[in-house]
């Protein structure tokens, strides 16, 4: 069976149909390991921390693995009930171990945000960023070069605009941003910030490409920062800028754990979905998509770590 959500999309499968699959691969597949997750949850709850390593080709979305037997009823979402975060196999992650400890990643924002987006959203993610230090630059080279730099100041490389494959931004020349590209940047020292490419398929890692296994995941974490937030699919562009919203207000606003922002807003969305199910079909897509793009957005990074971004008066506008 086909778990990979980002090729499910591409096949144009309905949230149901997606969602349905999901669960029947729960329900087939891993009977010892939901048993064994079923009893960590049962004693630690909400502040069970779970770091995924997989080393499969399969792009399983584990955030929506469900936890129910047979005959449960709505599924227990393991990204809902719990802090997931992911990281790289061993082999991929020598130059980047994973550190699990209470950290604070603080600073300005430097931000790149595609004008083709939607005047709507752009408007919106323009006034979050006001609210934040923020230097925002006008095109991906722009961005680029900036990387180059030291990045001591920033606590968060923000990127909204589209994406394919987890390892390309934009699909034009000459401003596009590819993972090879930022292959050649000298890998920063400590404290690095977090990277935020809020862009479709940002978060996926292709193993069987023999022309290009890159991916943004496995360079970024290697060379730029010290977590990554990603999508393993499409998302709408509506529904993007909203959960970027909703993300980095509440980074900014408490300081929780970026696990924990996740698992909440995955939680919300699973209980407004559970809450309309005897609705008709036509009212349930709404919140059958909302769910579906909620849990596209994964993690990789230290499940403790907390974004503290600086508010800003001061906004910048970098161009070439």
């Amino acid at each position: 069976m086909i778990t990979s959500v980002a090729q499910l999309m591409q096949h144009q499968d309905e949230p149901e149909e997606i969602r349905g699959k999901i669960r029947r691969f729960s329900e087939d597949n891993c009977q010892l390991l939901k048993a064994w997750l079923r009893k960590l949850h049962a004693r630690y709850g909400e502040q069970l921390c779970l770091v995924i390593v997989d080393s499969t080709s399969q792009e399983i979305p584990w955030e929506m693995f469900d936890l129910n037997d047979e005959g449960g009823q709505d599924e227990r979402f393991l990204g809902a009930l719990t802090r997931v975060v992911r990281w790289l196999p061993p082999y991929r992650s020598r130059q980047c171990r994973l550190h699990v400890a209470e950290v604070r990643y603080e600073g300005e924002v430097i931000a790149y945000l595609d004008g083709k987006l939607g005047a709507a959203q752009i408007a919106a993610e323009q006034e979050m960023l006001r609210s934040l230090a923020n230097r925002r630059y006008q095109t991906l080279t722009d961005l680029a070069d900036q990387l180059r730099l030291p990045l001591t100041f920033a606590g968060l490389i923000y990127i909204g605009c589209h994406g394919e494959s987890g390892k390309r931004l934009q699909q034009q020349y000459p401003d596009q941003l590819t993972a090879n590209y930022l292959a050649l940047v000298n890998a920063h020292p400590a404290p690095r910030p977090i990277a935020f490419f809020n862009a479709c398929e940002s978060a996926r890692v292709l193993r069987n490409d023999v022309w290009d296994d890159s991916s943004f995941v496995e360079i970024v974490l290697r060379r730029l920062a010290s977590g990554y937030i990603g999508t393993l699919g499409k998302v709408g562009m509506e529904a993007a800028s909203l959960i970027a919203r909703q993300i980095l207000t509440l980074a900014s606003s408490e300081e929780i754990p970026m696990a924990e922002i996740l698992r909440r807003l995955r939680a919300r969305a699973a209980q407004e979905l559970s809450e309309h199910y005897f609705q008709p079909a036509s009212v349930r897509k709404e919140y059958e998509y909302n769910l579906l793009y909620t849990f596209m957005y994964v993690y990789y990074g230290n499940p403790l770590a907390c974004l503290r971004l600086a508010p800003g008066a001061a906004h910048e506008e970098k161009s070439a």
